[in-house]
Order: C-alpha cells, then sequence, then structure tokens
C-alpha cells in the first residue's frame, strides 16, 4: 500500500526544489474536500499551460494544457491546495534523482513524458483539470520515494 500522507513540510521546506511559496489563504472556502474527491496521489491531470511557471523565466507557452501529476493531495493541512508536478517531452538529460519516467503506452500520456519534480507547484484543486488517469503502482512508488529523497536533502 502506498503511503500518501507522507511529512510534506519536507517537501515544502526545499526553496531550492520549491520554485513557488504557497501562501496560506485564512479565509473559509467555499469548497469542502469531498468536492476534490477525484485528485489523489498519482493521478495524471492536467493544468493550463500558462499557469506552469517552471524556473520563473518562461518565455513560450503552448496553446494546449500540460500534463502532470498530483504530489500532495488537498488536505485541511496544506489548505485544500494541491502539489503537482510537471510533465515534459523533453526527456534527455534529466537528472534521474529529479524525474519520473512516463512510457505512454503504459501511463496513456500522448507522449512519452518525464516529470519534472523540482518544478512543483501548489495550486488551488480548481485549477486542476480532470483526472486522465492513474499513474501504475510502481510508478506511484518512485513518486513517493522521489519525493520523499527530495524532502530529505
Amino acid at each position: 500500500m502506498i503511503n500518501t500522507s507522507y511529512d510534506i513540510s519536507k517537501f515544502e521546506e526545499l526553496t531550492r526544489y520549491e520554485k513557488i511559496r504557497r501562501k496560506l489563504n485564512k479565509r473559509k472556502s467555499k469548497y469542502t474536500l469531498k468536492d476534490y474527491e477525484n485528485i489523489k496521489f498519482g493521478g495524471i491531470h492536467y493544468v493550463d499551460d500558462r499557469l506552469v511557471l517552471f524556473d520563473g523565466d518562461r518565455k513560450e507557452f503552448h496553446d494546449s494544457s500540460r500534463p502532470g501529476v498530483v504530489c500532495v493531495e488537498p488536505s485541511e493541512e496544506t489548505n485544500k491546495e494541491v502539489c503537482w508536478a510537471p510533465g515534459s517531452h523533453l526527456i534527455d538529460n534529466r537528472p534521474e534523482e529529479e524525474v519520473v519516467f512516463l512510457d505512454k503506452y503504459i501511463e496513456k500520456v500522448p507522449l512519452d513524458t518525464v516529470l519534472l519534480l523540482k518544478y512543483a507547484q501548489w495550486f488551488k484543486p480548481f485549477t486542476i483539470g480532470s483526472r486522465h488517469g492513474k499513474l501504475t503502482y510502481e510508478k506511484m512508488t518512485e513518486l513517493q520515494q522521489k519525493c520523499e529523497a527530495i524532502g530529505d536533502e
């Protein structure tokens, strides 16, 4: 069984890997966690490419949505926000400890994709598109281990 409730504070403390610091919003949301039941760890969701910042110095954007995977589910602890790691089709020369490779035939993504864990961002759940799939058990385990390893550095 995959543990989806690992300590997210490790993930947050590393400014080297988190390009965007999320700010807790103290206002009450009209949404409840029940509204976000379909957003689960390892779920493949698409986000409008213009919202994906990477290193914050992007000049080109695609007109479509970008695939990615939920690293941290929304919860009261995360102020109902989702940590989402973007995918890229440029898979060459990526440090293996910072990425998870997805095969288009196994993970059902349009092209072979690499998840860029160091560019994971926090989003409000309504920003995340509907779920298009779910990682296999092996990839979910790899994702969890790599997220924890990034948090331990």
